[in-house]
């Protein structure tokens, strides 16, 4: 084909395709009259598989630790997995849209994968027996007990924060991460950030950090000064209305 011109690259292709066809169909040499073709025909053809229903897939290996909440996070949406594994390590598959957790070589849990952030895919067999709901209200009275005690606004921010989710103990994880930023910051100042994340509708860890790394609540609750009154042949002053 050197001496061919061609203008597109799907004219080339077949071109390609029709002289490696000929190639394959040219006699061997050996005066047997086989060719390529008739031997891959006879010999390879019979012990090939038939190629996989699906296209292969990507697959990637993370290990997480079980939460108290019994989720694992992955790219910041969680999924349950059985609650007797809580605080064990487990090893996570992400292979396309499914998600398997392994515990020691056994599947434990699998999931369609989200891509909804701060979302949680419970599966209610993973959810913990009635007895130890008592852990979960015993964590959540925890939780708003140390929030009460950092102000009245970080009491209603966490509340809110569990109110999220229709579940407390989904909540805990960015209540956890709450109560540790508190601890960083003078707590007037951390009461009067959750007071304003509360006006404004914003009910998460990362808004709440966002208000206080940014200094939001401090340029809200600050006015601005006052203009000094300008020296003016039309401005008539108190002394006008007497």
């Amino acid at each position: 084909m050197r001496h061919r011109v061609f203008h597109d690259l799907a004219s080339l292709n077949a071109a390609i395709a029709a002289a490696v066809e000929a190639f394959n169909h040219r006699p061997y040499s050996d005066g047997s009259g086989e060719s390529r073709r008739t031997r891959f025909e006879a010999i390879d053809r019979p012990h090939m598989k038939p190629l996989p229903a699906s296209r292969w897939q990507r697959t990637e290996w993370r290990q997480n630790k079980v939460h108290k909440d019994y989720h694992i996070a992955i790219d910041r949406h969680f999924y349950s997995v059985p609650y007797e594994y809580i605080d064990l390590r487990v090893d996570v598959r992400l292979r396309g849209d499914l998600i398997e957790v392994f515990h020691k070589g056994q599947r434990i849990a699998s999931h369609a994968r989200s891509r909804l952030k701060g979302r949680a895919t419970t599966v209610r067999g993973h959810q913990p027996l009635k007895h130890q709901r008592a852990g979960i209200e015993g964590t959540r009275a925890w939780i708003e007990r140390e929030a009460n005690e950092r102000g009245a606004h970080v009491h209603g921010f966490v509340v809110a924060v569990m109110g999220r989710y229709g579940k407390p103990e989904l909540g805990f994880r960015s209540c956890l991460g709450v109560l540790r930023l508190a601890g960083r910051h003078d707590p007037e100042r951390f009461d009067a950030a959750c007071r304003y994340a509360l006006e404004l509708g914003s009910t998460t860890y990362r808004g709440l950090d966002a208000i206080l790394r940014t200094g939001a609540d401090l340029a809200d609750a600050e006015p601005a000064p006052e203009a000094p009154c300008p020296d003016h042949a039309n401005i008539r002053g108190a002394e006008y209305f007497r």
